[in-house]
């Protein structure tokens, strides 16, 4: 999920966010029109439940179904991108991120 943080400030960079959520070992790179909130209590209720198929949004053109489960880890992760690396991120033309571009950040 992207979103333009840009301060009221003229001349000010402005900056973007884009919001992952890593389930197991798989990372989603969200829409900038997810309901994030909405998102994050889905996965907390099915895994409440015990389990089951959850919907992730997806800024590429398949549609993914997540088995969750009690235990499985979930880590949602917002970054901070500057404008030149966000050209076009409003309409979620932005690169999928993959495991091994944040294998080591979690050490």
């Amino acid at each position: 999920m992207l979103r333009n943080i840009a301060g009221s400030d003229e001349g000010a960079t402005a900056h973007m966010k884009l919001h992952t959520v890593v389930i197991g070992t798989h990372v989603f790179t969200l829409p900038s029109d997810v309901d994030l909130p909405a998102l994050q209590d889905s996965l907390t209720d099915t895994v409440l439940r015990g389990g089951g198929i959850v919907r992730i949004p997806s800024i590429d053109a398949e549609e993914v179904s997540v088995l969750v489960s009690p235990g499985l880890p979930m880590i949602f992760r917002e970054r901070l991108l500057p404008e030149a690396d966000s050209d076009g991120a409003e309409n979620g033309n932005v690169h999928a991120i993959y495991w091994d571009d944040i294998d080591g950040e979690f050490s």
